[in-house]
């Protein structure tokens, strides 16, 4: 699949996040290279990074559900530091009521370490709307 997961995001685009295939209902898995621009000063993931990516994860997650979601609350762990040529972040859902849902997201770098875990809650805003291209504009004579 290799795609952005929005289209329209131009800050994951600007990362270089991309969304993998998921065999299963609700999950999403995003890939982000892991490039200088992605490291503290110590050349490890920066710890922004890893939080925008579990950030991805989740919104691939909604989309793939069909919901759009907003965050209400996150929590995340940082386990080890990232290295390697790329960072993972793959979202399960935990739970889904009718105003929240939840999800756990697990980071890993290329080297299959576990790099973080985090918790993110949306407060469910509805159906997700994918919105048409804009219709190109018909000269008049």
């Amino acid at each position: 699949m290799n795609e952005p997961v929005f289209k329209e995001d131009k800050f994951a685009a600007m990362l270089g996040i991309v969304q993998e295939p998921c065999g299963r209902d609700g999950c999403g898995i995003v890939r982000m290279p892991l490039k200088e621009c992605h490291q503290n000063k110590m050349g490890n993931a920066h710890g922004g990074a890893i939080f925008t990516l579990t950030d991805m994860a989740f919104a691939a997650a909604c989309k793939n559900l069909g919901i759009h979601c907003v965050t209400a609350q996150s929590s995340i762990s940082y386990l080890s530091s990232g290295t390697g040529e790329y960072l993972r972040a793959e979202a399960e859902p935990v739970k889904l009521g009718r105003h929240l849902a939840v999800f756990d997201i697990t980071v890993t770098d290329s080297n299959n370490r576990k790099v973080a875990k985090a918790t993110m809650t949306g407060y469910l805003v509805g159906p997700l709307v994918q919105h048409p291209a804009p219709e190109k504009a018909e000269g008049h004579d």
